[in-house]
């Protein structure tokens, strides 16, 4: 199983750099497995390294165990892209009452966030070391299936000049079916000045209220 596992990552890594050459293009669809969605999201966010930022609005269904994962190896590139690479996190999540009755991971999920938000905090003086902030919106569930319908589920990538968006689809089944990329620059200033207005008024996950 395990040797099945690492076939199935070196493919997914090759389609990941086949993908990055064909983002010349401006536009491209992954729709993929799980290992590929994973193994993708992972790398670009290993892109990162000093002064490069990048900016997510998220949910919780992003961090099942079906999805990323909670400690995953999406976090854990974040983790090294922050600590080790110098980078700017910063991730917005949408909360609804819903997600505080029934989610049973998003306590987990919370604690996660904020423990790598703390050790963030804690090796600020290391030179070497970016910023990783996380806060969150509480809306109803029907606000966030709109914002969701409009496309307020995206991540944007910021290195030097370079602009890459991210787009997250979602399957029926609450499973992640795709990722768009797209390097239209006026498309993804758009949508980080989006974030940036959105995360200004947001209050810190630390103050989310979770059993």
């Amino acid at each position: 199983m395990e040797c099945l596992k690492v076939i199935d990552t070196r493919r997914a890594i090759m389609r990941l750099k086949e993908l990055l050459i064909d983002l010349r293009y401006g536009i491209v669809d992954l729709m993929g497995d799980h290992e590929s969605i994973v193994v993708s999201l992972t790398r670009v966010v290993s892109l990162l390294s000093t002064n490069d930022r990048y900016l997510t609005i998220t949910t919780p269904a992003f961090w099942r165990k079906h999805n990323l994962g909670v400690q995953g190896r999406f976090l854990s590139a974040n983790r090294h892209a922050v600590l080790q690479n110098g980078a700017a996190i910063r991730r917005l999540f949408l909360i609804t009452r819903g997600d505080l009755a029934r989610e049973p991971e998003l306590a987990d999920i919370v604690a996660a966030q904020l423990s790598l938000e703390r050790d963030t905090q804690k090796r600020r003086q290391n030179r070497n070391c970016g910023t990783y902030e996380v806060r969150f919106m509480q809306v109803s569930d029907s606000q966030r299936k709109k914002l969701l319908s409009e496309g307020m589920n995206f991540g944007v990538l910021v290195k030097g000049r370079d602009r890459i968006l991210l787009a997250i689809d979602y399957a029926k089944d609450g499973r992640i079916g795709g990722i768009q990329f797209r390097t239209d620059a006026n498309l993804a200033r758009n949508h980080e000045q989006e974030f940036l207005t959105q995360f200004t008024s947001a209050y810190p996950l630390s103050e989310l209220c979770v059993e």
